[in-house]
């Protein structure tokens, strides 16, 4: 596990990422704002960002329509959409939007993300979810499928994905007015992927994005790639004055569930740095999610710095190391090596 540096110039305890969550119709009545008016979710996220948050996982359920009329289905704007909105008016924060690999094509995901890392100066992630729900097969013209075989497409979908990411490397796009030349092809790469779900030529069509490929976060709180992956505890805190009082709030079916008093919080976010983990993912109770001071209030105990002056990459902000383009890397191992004694 890796401790991510405290951009302040220290060191930072915890990272520390906050999922808003596609409300369900029932819950839209006991907001004070509409959850669709852009306005009211910048002016969240703002303040997130403002609390030294360093991502917001933007939930998009809308594939699961089942419960409408009920008031029961999940309603948010489509993910990437309102990423993008959330880009240019943030200038730390982190977007990750999901991305649910059952149902989008790999070249589609990878140009969207690309995209937004581009949009917001790479500050761009993505988490890759293989749920399915309510209708949302239905929705898609899909046949349900095992979670075995959702897995399996998971894991090649995000294979596809990142070696997409790499079909261009830095510095393709030369530009040389002089010459003439808009592009050097050589360091443009056929993906040529054939794979049991998907079959991708490549190569993408945007040039490589500013992080090159932008942080993967998967359910299990693992962000990045091995061996230099963060590993965050996801919760979602019943935080209440009395710990009877926030264990009745508790779902019967919530395994990351924390209940307890404010005191009781700060004691077990102190155990989980102790525990030597890199940080929380907290996914509040969606009554609780758009609910600025209860979320401050629960990020009291992870010892956030204010956001540096200068805009900062997600992966810089997490402590990642710089992805690095598998292409050039080949480029830069063959390259003849100068013999100093020469």
């Amino acid at each position: 596990m890796k401790h991510p540096p405290d951009l302040s110039g220290g060191r930072r305890p915890l990272v520390a990422g906050v999922t808003l969550a596609a409300l369900r119709a029932s819950d839209h009545a006991a907001l004070p704002f509409n959850p669709f008016r852009l306005d009211a979710t910048l002016a969240h996220v703002q303040a997130l960002e403002a609390l030294g948050v360093d991502f917001v996982v933007l939930e998009d359920s809308a594939i699961d329509t089942a419960g409408v009329a009920a008031g029961d289905a999940a309603l948010a704007l489509e993910a990437f959409t309102l990423a993008a909105y959330l880009a240019v008016s943030t200038r730390h924060i982190g977007l990750v939007p999901v991305v649910n690999t059952n149902y989008t094509q790999p070249f589609a995901a990878a140009r969207l993300i690309a995209s937004l890392d581009h949009v917001s100066h790479g500050r761009a992630g993505w988490l890759a979810v293989a749920d399915e729900t309510g209708n949302a097969a239905a929705n898609h013209a899909a046949a349900p499928a095992t979670e075995a075989l959702r897995l399996a497409r998971q894991r090649e979908f995000i294979d596809v994905v990142e070696k997409l990411f790499d079909s261009w490397e830095p510095g393709a796009f030369v530009r040389d007015k002089a010459s003439g030349d808009f592009v050097d092809l050589s360091r443009a790469h056929v993906v040529g992927h054939e794979g049991p779900a998907f079959q991708v030529k490549g190569p993408l069509n945007i040039a490589a994005s500013p992080q090159g490929r932008p942080p993967l976060l998967l359910p299990d709180g693992t962000i990045g790639t091995a061996p230099s992956a963060l590993a965050l505890r996801r919760v979602t805190p019943y935080v209440g004055d009395t710990h009877d009082a926030a264990a009745a709030r508790v779902p019967g079916d919530r395994d990351d569930a924390f209940a307890g008093t404010w005191s009781e919080w700060a004691a077990h976010v102190d155990m989980l740095r102790a525990q030597g983990i890199d940080g929380v993912w907290l996914t509040p109770p969606p009554a609780l999610t758009r609910d600025v001071v209860y979320l401050a209030r629960l990020l009291e105990p992870f010892g956030l710095t204010e956001p540096p002056a200068a805009a900062t990459m997600l992966t810089a902000r997490l402590g990642l190391p710089p992805a690095i383009n598998r292409h050039a890397a080949h480029r830069e191992a063959a390259r003849p090596t100068q013999d100093v004694h020469a």
